[in-house]
Parts: structure tokens; C-alpha cells; sequence
């Protein structure tokens, strides 16, 4: 999703090339090692997994960025077209949508903004067909169709990230989010059974345990 990140894997077949991009998540620079730990060295569970403090630093923006202007042949203002369209007009709540929501209900109550959005008026689970809009995404979408990689990173939509965290109780600065970068680095690769396969390197654990089980 865009408040997080991931890694894509690409193969060039007119030079056979192959690239992994990463674009996951970085830790803000107020950070460090011991920061989810409490006095007796043990992991506080909640600020590592919920809220403002276990949000980092988002990838999937700048891999969209990235990922269109080096490799992608249409403008994001095409590719993200759909998406903007849909958050704006919304999706009908499935069922699916319900058991997921479900996982997280407790937190989703926590969190007023995200409650607003998934959760009835009741704050209860939505039934199905009930309508999720997301203009605030649509309009974040849209300033990265419009304005690339400082449409997220930099400017308002930047700006009303860090306000948002900060008022949490986080700890990004626009540094931070200015600062971020997409890696690319030398996919693994390995044999199998006369096959070669290339799969992602670290950070990713999949392709040290994709290796690992094959042989």
C-alpha cells in the first residue's frame, strides 16, 4: 500500500538483464536500534506495531516514480488514473474487505481518521455494499501524477504527512521524507535442476529461502 513499500523484481528480455528495486520502508532518522525496547531489553509490541511511532518512512510513492520513469512505458497520470478515479468514487464494501477489517477492528476504533474511513458510523464493520471513499488518497494520488516523486516527498502533501505523524505523538521530519531513496540492487541467483532462478536478495528474505529449499 502507499503508507508502506515494497520490492519488485525486473527482467529485461531485449538486453536479459535483471534488476531488483527496492523500495521498502526506512527507518526516520530520529530512530535507532533500541527504540522499541523497554527498560528490561524487552520489545514494547504496541508502538512496534500500531500508531505513529511504527510508521516508517513510506517506499511505494517513490517506486512508482521510479519504476515509470525508467522502465514503465505510460506517464503516471494514465497508470494512476483508475486508482484516483476509485478512491474519489469509492468501492462497495465485499466480504472479504469485512473479515480483514475484522483483524483489526480494536485498532481501527483507536484511530478517529482511519475509523472515519473503514468503519461505519457506528464504527462498526460496514456491511457489504456499503461505500468506502477515500478522497484524501485520491488527492494524494493525484499529486503524484502530477508532480512525481515531490508530490509525495515534498511540498503539501509532505507537509500534512509530518503534521499528521507528529500530532500522533511520531517522529518524522520533512528530512525524512525528502531524503527517501529507491535502491536498486544484483538479484540472487541460483540452479535448479538445470534451471536457473533469480529472485530477490536481502533486504527480502525470499530468495535466501527460496535457495535454501531447493536445495
Amino acid at each position: 500500500g502507499i503508507g508502506g513499500g515494497g520490492f519488485w523484481l525486473i527482467h529485461d528480455a531485449k538486453t536479459s538483464n535483471n534488476v531488483f528495486t527496492d523500495a521498502v520502508e526506512k527507518a526516520p532518522a530520529a530512530c535507532h536500534a533500541d527504540f522499541y525496547l523497554n527498560e528490561d531489553g524487552n520489545v514494547k509490541p504496541d508502538i512496534a506495531v500500531n500508531g505513529a511511532l511504527a510508521a516508517g518512512i513510506p517506499g511505494q510513492a517513490a517506486a512508482f516514480v521510479h519504476l515509470a520513469e525508467k522502465y514503465g512505458q505510460l506517464p503516471l497520470k494514465k497508470t494512476l488514473a483508475a486508482a484516483i478515479q476509485q478512491a474519489n468514487e469509492g468501492f462497495p464494501v465485499y466480504h472479504h474487505f469485512q473479515k480483514l477489517v475484522g483483524y483489526r477492528l480494536d485498532n481501527l476504533k483507536r484511530y478517529p481518521t482511519s475509523a472515519n474511513i473503514f468503519l461505519d458510523s457506528k464504527q462498526n464493520i460496514p456491511e457489504v455494499g456499503h461505500l468506502i471513499k477515500q478522497p484524501d488518497l485520491a488527492w494524494t494520488l493525484q499529486q503524484i501524477a502530477d508532480n512525481g516523486f515531490d508530490g509525495f516527498y515534498k511540498g503539501e502533501s509532505a507537509r500534512r504527512l509530518v503534521a499528521g505523524v507528529q500530532a500522533a505523538n511520531g517522529i518524522w521530519t520533512l528530512d525524512d521524507l525528502a531524503n527517501y531513496n529507491v535502491v536498486e540492487r544484483q538479484p540472487i541467483e541460483m540452479e535448479y535442476k538445470g534451471h536457473k532462478v533469480i529472485s530477490a536478495p536481502p533486504p527480502s528474505s525470499g530468495g535466501i529461502a527460496i535457495a535454501a529449499m531447493l536445495n
